[in-house]
């Protein structure tokens, strides 16, 4: 496949705006989050202020909110095509980027993951990934496997259905990535409708489904964006009070760390933020929840690497452990480069969520923080990997 960077060009041409990963995902909802409130019984999950008072806590009252405002079955469906079409016009958006993408994007897009788990689908251990497969490796690699077997699935169906041309196999493949993504559109538009409003809703939509290299991403095999449906998802269904929701919630998230170990992060601030308020029974359920779906995706580690668990977390922290000097040297350093792809006027919406609640004081808005999470894990980390789940 040969590397084709014409359509990254135009869509850095008209996209300038071009946001990074998780970012961009929670970016529409985060410059919101004073909004953000759902109720347990009768108190308030912000506050935990008893609601049975003469005087609601500040987060209920609030204009726009959740607890203030019942909508009516015409806005109801009015809002429900809204994202109708939303979603519509971002699936025409990446069957227009999978068709103009041939080859691949960068090394994690292509040699990290196509490379890799195609050349098992035909017998062969490209990246020697897989020990004693032609080689002396005693060790697996300190990757999360779940989402390159499910690459390996994918090319194994297409040779099973004689299906042998690589274009023709990754062109199938990104209209895939495509249209996984856009359940990445959906859970953010009734994230952001729950935490704010029906106009915060729309905004966020727009922004995921249209904003500068978003649907170019999407379609490549890049492991960050697969993952996002599982993050977005996960915080949408913890916005309820409903064991059921707790349930969906806290697997979507294992899962997503089960995808790509950085994303722990998300799970972690929001654990942390929940401590604060007290809402003991919520932490615990999505904590164990959470851990039986992420151990599941590791199977692999007991089913066929002499079953020993979570080889591949052991893998990976010893790999951030002794490449540190591989990454930029300093948060500094690495913030910017991270500001050549973050642009006026989103860049401000993500300064203004993140530095408004220190003034604030809101403690809980500040340790759910996905992107303060990342800097701090860029800190305190020798290797930046890990801050690269959100930064």
């Amino acid at each position: 496949m040969k590397k084709d960077g014409n359509f990254l060009i135009l869509f850095l041409f008209i996209c300038i705006m071009a946001y990074d990963a998780v970012i961009l995902d929670l970016g529409g909802v985060i410059i919101n989050l004073d909004y953000n409130k759902t109720i347990s019984g009768k108190r308030c999950y912000v506050c935990n202020k008893s609601l049975t008072t003469e005087l609601p806590c500040y987060h209920s009252s609030r204009k726009g909110s959740l607890m203030s405002t019942t909508s009516t079955p015409e806005q109801t469906e009015e809002l429900t095509e809204t994202l109708r079409e939303l979603q519509m016009e971002r699936a025409e958006l990446v069957e227009w980027a999978a068709f103009g993408s041939p080859g691949y994007l960068m090394t994690d897009d292509h040699f990290l993951t196509v490379e890799v788990t195609a050349s098992w689908a035909v017998g062969e251990n490209n990246g020697d990934w897989i020990p004693g497969w032609g080689n002396n490796n005693t060790e697996v690699e300190g990757f999360s496997f779940l989402y390159p077997g499910i690459c390996f699935a994918f090319y194994k169906t297409m040779h099973a259905l004689d299906v042998h041309d690589p274009q023709v196999q990754q062109l199938i493949f990104r209209l895939l990535h495509g249209l996984w993504s856009l359940l990445t559109v959906y859970y953010v538009f009734k994230l952001a409708e729950r935490l704010g409003s029906k106009q915060v809703a729309v905004t966020a939509g727009l922004l995921m489904a249209f904003l500068g290299v978003m649907p170019l991403y999407v379609v490549r095999n890049l492991v960050e964006w697969v993952g996002h449906p599982f993050i977005i998802g996960g915080l949408y269904y913890l916005s309820f009070s409903s064991w059921r929701k707790w349930f969906l919630g806290a697997m979507f998230l294992g899962l997503a760390v089960g995808i790509r170990y950085q994303n722990a992060w998300i799970p972690i601030g929001w654990g942390i933020a929940y401590v604060l308020i007290k809402q003991w029974k919520v932490v615990f359920f999505t904590t164990g929840i959470s851990f039986l779906f992420f151990f599941l995706s590791q199977i692999d580690d007991v089913v066929l690497w002499g079953g020993k668990p979570f080889q591949h977390v052991s893998g990976y922290l010893s790999y951030n452990a002794t490449h540190s000097q591989d990454y930029p040297g300093s948060p500094l350093t690495y913030l910017s480069w991270i500001s050549y792809f973050i642009f006026p006027p989103v860049s401000l919406f993500l300064l203004w969520g993140t530095v408004v609640p220190f003034f604030k004081k809101r403690l809980g808005i500040i340790v759910a923080n996905p992107m303060i999470w990342g800097l701090t894990g860029d800190c305190i980390v020798t290797g930046k990997q890990i801050g690269r789940a959100h930064v």
